[in-house]
């Protein structure tokens, strides 16, 4: 079975990261433990030059479990309810999912975001997210890569579906479904 890493945005990102994230930091702990043991066996003593390498080691073996952590609470959608959002976006909208935003002050986990005319809807589970924090968040994200589009989450899954639907019946030309997949592109970028 050969091992492939989900993109941002898509279904089993959160999975599959905890998976990629817990391989690596099993490896570089087991690393660690093997470079700091080979130095004392040498030579009896913790102060050795191999102590120190597994000193250094540690420090991007750390930031691999900090972000490992980070990803526990977070889990991945399911194929029924992702199927679901995807049928009821219907045509030219871009469902992207899985979606952690973060800033210095606040982690926004995103379920769904749906793109199209301009418009992003999102849909979360999780009552720890700031939605007008993350309303806000995304605005300004996106004024600054220079797309205009409204931007609205809900916690109660009717309200966003019934949302989503009135966005599947809007017809759109190519050069606003251009525009849209530049606005997911741009999304995708502000996940960890």
């Amino acid at each position: 079975m050969i091992f492939r890493l989900k993109d941002k945005g898509q279904l089993g990102y959160i999975r599959n990261r905890k998976l990629a994230r817990g391989i690596v930091v099993a490896i570089g702990l087991a690393a660690i433990i093997a470079i700091f043991l080979t130095g004392y066996i040498a030579t009896k003593t913790r102060n050795n030059l191999l102590s120190l390498v597994a000193i250094l080691t540690a420090l991007p073996v750390s930031k691999y479990i900090v972000l490992f952590i980070m990803l526990c609470p977070y889990h991945s959608e399911t194929k029924e309810m992702y199927d679901k959002v995807v049928n009821t976006a219907g045509d030219k909208a871009q469902v992207l999912t899985e979606m952690i935003l973060t800033t210095r002050e606040k982690i926004m986990p995103i379920d769904y975001l749906v793109v199209k005319d301009s418009h992003v809807y999102g849909y979360t589970t999780y009552k720890k997210c700031d939605i007008a924090f993350t309303e806000k968040f995304l605005v300004n994200n996106m004024q600054l890569n220079g797309h205009k589009v409204a931007v609205k989450i809900w916690d109660d899954e009717k309200k966003f579906l019934g949302k989503v639907s009135s966005l599947a019946s809007k017809e759109i030309e190519d050069a606003q479904l251009n525009s849209d997949i530049a606005v997911a592109e741009t999304l995708v970028t502000l996940v960890v």
